[in-house]
C-alpha cells in the first residue's frame, strides 16, 4: 500500500511527460504547416509578378517582331515580289573613279548597288531592243533565267587596259588566232581563238579593212561553259570602261548594238565628272 504514491507519482510524471511530448508534437507539425502555407503564399505572389513580366516582355518582343515584318514588307515586298528588280525610274549618282554618273534604279541589277555614292563598279542590264530597265510589261524577258536572251548586261568600272577590245585586235588577239579566218553571215570575219590564251570554245568576230575595226567575242554555241553570249568593252568618260555582253543570236544587230550602247553611255555620264576631274 505504500507503494502506491511513488506508482502514482512515476504515472502521472509519464503521463505529464507524454502529454508534454505530444503538446510539442502537436504544435511543431501546426508550425511546418503553417511555415509551407507561408512560403506556399510567398512563392505563388512572387510567382504572378515573375510570370506577368515574363509575358509582357514577350507580347511586347512579338509586338516589335511583327512591327518590323510589317515595314519590311512595306518597305522590300515590292522588290522580293518582282525577284529582286525595281521597277523604279527615279535617278540617283554615283561616282565611279571621278566620273558621276546618272543611274536609273530599274536598270541596276542588284539592290545593295540601287544607292548614291562611290562605287567599285555598276552592274546594270537592258532590254533590247527598248534599251530600258526593267518594267512589269518587260518582266518576262527579266525573269526569263534561263536564257534572259532579250537583255544586254553592262559592267562599269575604272580601266583595267590602255586599250579598248578593238584597239586590242592587233597587238594581243592576233597572236591567239588559232585556224582559218571564214566571213560570219553578220557581216564580221570569224576568226577562232586558241585555247593557249584562256579562250575556251571562243571566236573574235571583227570588221575586216577598217582602221578601227569592231571587235567582239563569242562563246561558240556548242560549248560547254555557258550560254553562247557575246562580250565586247569600249571605253568612256574618263578612264572609265563598259563590257558589255549579249547573246550571240543578236550578232547581226551588232552596229545598231554597239551605236546604242555608246549612245546610252553618254547619257550616263553627268557634267559634274568634269569637276571632279579637275
Amino acid at each position: 500500500m505504500q507503494k502506491r504514491p511513488e506508482t502514482s507519482l512515476r504515472t502521472a510524471t509519464s503521463l505529464a511527460a507524454r502529454d508534454g511530448n505530444a503538446g510539442i508534437r502537436r504544435r511543431i507539425p501546426n508550425y511546418v504547416n503553417a511555415a509551407q502555407k507561408t512560403a506556399e503564399a510567398t512563392e505563388k505572389n512572387s510567382f504572378l509578378p515573375r510570370f506577368a513580366k515574363v509575358l509582357f516582355l514577350a507580347s511586347a518582343f512579338l509586338l516589335f517582331v511583327s512591327a518590323g515584318l510589317y515595314f519590311s514588307a512595306e518597305q522590300y515586298g515590292d522588290v522580293v515580289s518582282r525577284g529582286g528588280h525595281s521597277n523604279s525610274t527615279e535617278n540617283f549618282e554615283v561616282v565611279i573613279a571621278n566620273n558621276v554618273l546618272r543611274v536609273r534604279e530599274n536598270t541596276v541589277r542588284f539592290p545593295k548597288q540601287r544607292r548614291t555614292g562611290v562605287h567599285e563598279r555598276m552592274e546594270l542590264y537592258l532590254h533590247w531592243p527598248t534599251m530600258s530597265g526593267y518594267s512589269d510589261d518587260l518582266s518576262g524577258a527579266f525573269n526569263n533565267s534561263g536564257t534572259m536572251e532579250e537583255l544586254i548586261f553592262l559592267s562599269i568600272e575604272p580601266r583595267s587596259m590602255s586599250f579598248d577590245m578593238s584597239g586590242r585586235l592587233e597587238p594581243i588577239y592576233s597572236l591567239y588566232f588559232n585556224g582559218l579566218a571564214v566571213q560570219d553571215r553578220s557581216g564580221l570575219v570569224r576568226q577562232p581563238l586558241s585555247e593557249a590564251g584562256g579562250f575556251i570554245d571562243e571566236d573574235l568576230y571583227y570588221e575586216a579593212d577598217s582602221p578601227y575595226p569592231y571587235a567582239v567575242r563569242c562563246v561558240r554555241e556548242v560549248s560547254h561553259i555557258g550560254l553562247p553570249m557575246c562580250m565586247r568593252d569600249i571605253h568612256i568618260g574618263k578612264d572609265l570602261m563598259i563590257t558589255y555582253r549579249f547573246n550571240k543570236r543578236y550578232l547581226q544587230d551588232w552596229m545598231h548594238i554597239d551605236q546604242a550602247v555608246r549612245t546610252y553611255s553618254k547619257r550616263l555620264l553627268s557634267n559634274k565628272s568634269l569637276a571632279l576631274a579637275e
